[in-house]
């Protein structure tokens, strides 16, 4: 089954011009939650495990649908060669290969029969790089994000207006007036109503 699925990707990726990464649909659905909410991972993904032995990873995490469409699996490296930006974020978005423009023309490059195709479609969930403008920052949006929406409530606050909530609206304030538009630092953010 390996090659058969080799034979896909690299018509894919022929065709295409892009990176395609296949992952079993039996992996990828064990280590998501039920619902598709983001998920944080202890180790990459099968075909991005080699990413570890040249780095240091700092988190990964993946979602899907109904969460989320697409579904993708991000993972976050610390990389000190490329300081002041030492963290680099590489994000992959779940893809339906058969509904690209361009399916007609995998099929024909990778040569397969349709029982084999559909199996493959079946049992593989395919993953293609996504373009971030954040690849390379100081700090990773993506950890804070994470830490922020699972943070206990503040001392003081009121619960059903988290601080996480009150910093991402300084955010978008800022944002509409021309600044950054990155977290807000906790002394320079509203406090909740007591």
């Amino acid at each position: 089954m390996t090659n058969i699925v080799d034979r896909l990707t690299r018509a894919a990726r022929r065709i295409l011009n892009r990176k395609i990464y296949a992952i079993t649909r039996k992996e990828w659905e064990s280590l998501v939650r039920s619902d598709g909410s983001p998920t944080k991972l202890t180790q990459p993904l099968t075909p991005f495990v080699g990413i570890t032995v040249g780095a240091i990873v700092e988190t990964c995490a993946m979602s899907t649908t109904p969460f989320t469409s697409p579904g993708g699996f991000h993972i976050v490296r610390r990389d000190e060669v490329d300081a002041p930006d030492i963290f680099n974020t590489d994000s992959y978005n779940e893809i339906d290969l058969a509904s690209r423009p361009h399916w007609e023309q995998i099929i024909a490059t990778a040569g397969l029969t349709d029982s084999q195709i559909k199996s493959i479609l079946r049992s593989h969930v395919f993953l293609i790089p996504k373009r971030r403008r954040d690849h390379h920052s100081p700090q990773t949006i993506f950890m804070k994000r994470l830490r922020r929406m699972h943070a206990p409530p503040v001392a003081g606050s009121d619960a059903s207006f988290p601080v996480w909530r009150a910093r991402r609206s300084a955010s978008r304030r800022l944002l509409r007036r021309g600044g950054s538009g990155r977290a807000l630092p906790p002394s320079m953010c509203p406090k909740a109503a007591a």
